[in-house]
């Protein structure tokens, strides 16, 4: 893989062959807050590591991160990648309100915003905040099967993102589109991903066979070999 840059996912694979990792971290102690029932709080947690000629470094600490009480199911750091001695990081939020992060202290932010830094223990600085932006546009007008089933109309969770354009495309696992950030860090639509049919078997959510809408939940992009993106969905039951 020497020779290019590679983002995939959570990791960053530069022209030497070094593999950047989004590391999502614990969560903390500095807010706690009660979210669908669960307990979620926040710390400084979240991390960028370097893996490099057998061995690891951490580069990039004090990133925000949210996850249970106990650590589990953590959200922060959700995708890196490396310009010169930059790091553009983008912070995951599925568990925080798509419309304001206020209430998760200082800590918490900048959750759900593309931030850039560079190494050491963290000062950086928001380019997007794509919270906002759903909550201002809902660019798949609240398309799924509703809040009854964990599905607010509002929600946002950048999850995935590539270098695309002199920006980045950012794909949005819970406002079910791709976004992207103009050189001029101003954000548009690329795509917005529609809901599916899907046939439940009796037996698996209730004793009936069930017909359900369910969201397509897009959680990777890369650009392919002549310019197009590619996203993978993670389409499934609103368990």
């Amino acid at each position: 893989m020497r020779g290019t840059s590679i983002t995939r996912g959570k990791l960053f694979i530069d022209e030497q062959g070094s593999i950047y990792v989004a590391e999502a971290g614990s969560g903390g102690r500095a807010r706690c807050f009660t979210s669908s029932g669960a307990k979620t709080c926040v710390g400084l947690t979240g991390s960028i590591t370097r893996i490099a000629d057998g061995s690891q470094t951490r580069l990039v600490s004090g990133l925000p991160s949210a996850a249970s009480i106990s650590g589990a199911d953590a959200e922060g750091p959700a995708a890196v990648i490396v310009r010169a001695s930059e790091y553009y990081i983008l912070l995951g939020d599925g568990r925080v309100s798509a419309t304001t992060s206020a209430g998760l202290g200082p800590d918490g932010s900048t959750l759900g915003d593309l931030v850039s830094t560079r190494a050491g223990t963290v000062m950086h600085r928001v380019l997007a905040n794509f919270g906002t932006y759903e909550a201002a546009h809902d660019p798949d007008h609240g398309a799924g099967p509703g809040a009854a089933a964990g599905d607010p109309a509002l929600d946002s969770n950048p999850y995935a993102m590539t270098a695309y354009r002199g920006g980045y495309a950012v794909a949005d696992a819970a406002g079910n589109d791709l976004l992207w950030l103009s050189p001029k860090r101003v954000i548009s639509v690329l795509a917005v991903f529609p809901t599916q049919i899907e046939h439940v078997p009796a037996g698996v959510l209730a004793k009936k066979a069930e017909t359900l809408s369910v969201q397509s939940v897009p959680t990777s992009v890369v650009v392919g070999p002549h310019g197009a993106l590619y996203v993978g969905e993670l389409t499934g039951f609103p368990f």
